[in-house]
């Protein structure tokens, strides 16, 4: 059957492959799609994908494959993600008056993969349009749409399970980028009426391996063995012990990094003196430090699993994310030179270069940031050996990654 799709003119066993590392890992952070729904359009040329769709998919699953045939001969990590970019920009002028569910979706994965790619601006604008037409569309209203003739439909289940998911997902996905950029959200629960509840959760009972490319060997797969299958469903608290348990699927490991990073920046503001114009008592500012030092030594333990088991090459956006968030507050704190907070700065800086050199490799200016407060320390001077150029100062901490 796949050999009547349309692809958009890339091979099928390239276009399959993509959408494999798609499904296994990308799809399921946030839900975007309806997979039955997506299969059978792709299949029966269906409503629920089209052409900017697909690239969309192939932009993003690039990042994290590591077939050498994707790369042209320049060997540059990014080439093959950036030459399905090109597509995406020449097909976007053909959808971009005629806004629809694919367009939505193809316009979010896009937008959320362009930081890893170091297009940070460009990543943005792209989520911002997706966000104005989910409005435009009425995605953010339940059971009714408006219709040409201008009365109201009533939604099918199929059609309800599909709009929940796509607005969920770029719910989550808005809050994610306005941390990362320090911009305001677009979206407020107080705008729609949309359950939380999908129809459909079978999704989350398949059992979840990670994806292992038949055409590359086993040996040059630059992945440990993720050995024993994470127990069913989230645990009811973040207790778990990254040192001995093995670590659950990345997808829902970044649950746990995304709690801690929320940690620090809920409690940041409170170590600062004058932050809010009043005079903090130092109990509160020794109580805000040290609920930061204890989340970042706990992404710091998650990370260590994370790393273990799939390695940081091709973690998700927001481990990294958390790992900057950790060491920027273990910098701040470093006064008094302890050797654990040394340790854990050089493991942080080591673990962002892995990320660096795999699927974030546009994620120049933070570690250039990063580069210039470590010079700063003596002992962790030494460990700086990459070639991340310095071009500001910075301030010593910053929420955002971009400002």
């Amino acid at each position: 059957m796949a050999a009547t799709i349309d692809f958009d003119g890339v091979p099928m066993d390239t276009a399959m492959h993509l959408l494999d590392v798609h499904w296994n890992r990308l799809h399921l952070m946030y839900l975007l799609t309806y997979r039955p729904a997506f299969k059978d359009s792709l299949l029966n040329n269906g409503p629920y994908v089209n052409k900017l769709l697909m690239n969309a998919i192939y932009i993003q699953s690039s990042l994290y494959s590591d077939r050498k045939p994707l790369l042209p001969d320049t060997g540059d990590p990014q080439a093959s993600g950036m030459a399905f970019y090109g597509r995406f920009k020449s097909l976007l002028v053909h959808y971009i008056d005629k806004p629809d569910l694919p367009t939505v979706v193809a316009l979010l994965l896009c937008g959320a993969c362009l930081v890893q790619y170091g297009k940070q601006s460009a990543g943005w604008v792209f989520c911002g349009m997706a966000y104005r037409m989910i409005f435009d569309l009425g995605y953010h209203l339940e059971d009714r749409k408006p219709s040409h003739s201008g009365g109201d439909m009533i939604l099918s289940p199929l059609e309800r399970e599909i709009r929940r998911r796509v607005y969920w997902g770029a719910y989550a996905t808005d809050k994610s980028q306005s941390l990362y950029f320090g911009q305001n959200p677009a979206f407020y629960l107080s705008q729609g009426n949309v359950p939380r509840e999908f129809l459909d959760s079978f999704e989350e009972l398949e059992e979840w391996k990670p994806y292992i490319d038949p055409n590359i060997e086993p040996s040059n797969a630059k992945a440990p063995m993720y050995r024993d299958e994470w127990r069913s469903g989230l645990p009811s608290h973040l207790s778990f012990d990254p040192s001995v348990d093995d670590p659950p699927p990345p997808h829902q490991m970044t649950l746990f990094t995304t709690y801690w990073t929320l940690v620090i920046l809920n409690q940041q503001p409170f170590t600062t003196q004058n932050r809010f114009g009043i005079n903090l008592h130092a109990k509160v500012k020794h109580e805000a430090m040290d609920k930061c030092i204890e989340a970042a030594f706990n992404i710091r333990a998650l990370a260590e699993a994370y790393q273990r088991a799939f390695t940081l090459r091709r973690a998700q956006f927001s481990i990294s994310y958390a790992m900057y968030s950790a060491v920027l507050i273990l910098l701040q704190h470093d006064s008094q030179g302890r050797d654990d907070y040394t340790e854990a700065c050089r493991f942080f800086w080591s673990a962002l270069l892995e990320y660096q050199k795999g699927c974030g490799s546009g994620l120049k200016k933070p570690l250039a940031l990063l580069k210039s407060l470590m010079l700063r320390v003596a002992k962790l001077a030494p460990c700086i050996t990459d070639n991340v150029s310095v071009q500001f100062p910075g301030r010593l901490f910053t929420v955002s990654w971009f400002r």
